[in-house]
């Protein structure tokens, strides 16, 4: 899980655990960490209903465009995705 620092996780384990929670109802995520062989970690993710409403939108967007419409999609450079998530959050209160 590398990119773990000051407490905050990486943006796409973010993700995904805001998804998790959307989809299950939960209000809280432990994520278990393992550094090397001895240093064990646990972050506690929060329920983020601005985060989750746009995540929610994104999949239905993209559902509606591209899975039950016509278009096409080119797949984003996986090197780009942090970024692209990133400028997508821009001006709400997560903090990634």
């Amino acid at each position: 899980m590398g990119g773990v620092r000051d407490g905050r996780d990486p943006l796409y384990y973010t993700t995904q655990v805001a998804t998790y929670m959307a989809l299950l109802g939960f209000d809280d995520w432990d994520v278990a960490v393992l550094f090397g062989t001895s240093d064990f970690r646990i972050y506690r993710l929060h329920r983020d209903l601005e985060l989750e409403n746009m995540i929610l939108e994104r999949a239905r967007e993209f559902w509606n465009t591209y899975v039950v419409g016509t278009r096409s999609r080119r797949p984003i450079p996986r090197g780009r995705m942090a970024s692209t998530c990133r400028k997508s959050i821009r001006g709400t209160s997560c903090r990634c």
